[in-house]
């Protein structure tokens, strides 16, 4: 409202001279604190949109220095999800090398019992501890580990699908620790990755299905150094014989 509104208004009312100045006075100086308060109010806006402002540009360069501490940066993506990470060299088997949950899963889907996919992880560690130079080395050691368990269970397979021949008779091997009797035919201990152990490894995934046992020495203790039926065990028989 004007000031000549107001003074119209006062006079019109019987005030006096006096009175309408006072009034007019105590009207201005309102309108003055009214003005000073939207300047401070206006200042203090302004005053924050800085400061927002600067923290947001601290921020972008805090981020692009990365200057914070190892707990509070991002993690390192999984190997496996990380394309731009260079491939692991091939190393020997690790001595404290276990099957994961991921692997026993595998071998169990694959057919094998819990003690068969031990015992491919325990062939395994046998065949890394005698292979020498590069055929010793791997990349991905659990990959080599589902690939011992396919082998056993591929084999296990084929067992049960060709079955016995007819006719076919089972050898009964004792264990090397027991005594054998006066009469008993000399045992042959034959290494597992030989010519003669791939033999008995064939023939025994064909009679009895899986493959035949190991001992700590990396082979096992049969009747003969070639299974039954080779043509070497029939040589041999006949150069003994002879």
């Amino acid at each position: 409202m004007s000031l000549d509104i107001i003074a119209k208004a006062l006079l019109e009312k019987g005030c006096t001279a006096e009175q309408i100045v006072a009034a007019v006075q105590a009207s201005v100086q309102a309108e003055e604190r009214a003005k000073a308060e939207r300047r401070a109010k206006w200042a203090e806006a302004k005053r924050r949109q800085r400061a927002r402002a600067n923290e947001m540009s601290s921020f972008v360069s805090r981020t692009l220095e990365d200057p914070s501490p190892d707990k509070e940066r991002s993690p390192t993506p999984p190997k496996e999800n990380n394309p731009n990470q260079s491939p692991s060299l091939p190393t020997r088997l690790p001595a404290d090398f276990e099957p994961s949950g991921e692997d026993r899963a595998f071998g169990a889907a694959e057919g094998l019992t819990k003690a068969e996919i031990g015992r491919a992880v325990e062939d395994m560690r046998l065949w890394a501890a005698e292979a020498v130079g590069e055929k010793a080395l791997r990349q991905d050691w659990h990959a080599t580990a589902r690939r011992f368990m396919r082998r056993d269970a591929d084999a296990k397979r084929a067992g049960r699908l060709k079955g016995f021949e007819k006719g076919a008779k089972r050898l009964d091997f004792r264990p090397p620790r027991e005594t054998p009797a006066k009469d008993a035919t000399p045992l042959v201990h034959v290494k597992r990755d030989s010519p003669q152990g791939e033999a008995w490894a064939a023939w025994w995934r064909t009679t009895k299905g899986g493959s035949p046992p190991i001992d700590r020495a990396g082979g096992w203790h049969f009747p003969s150094e070639w299974p039954p039926g080779d043509s070497r065990t029939v040589r041999q028989t006949v150069a003994s014989s002879g």
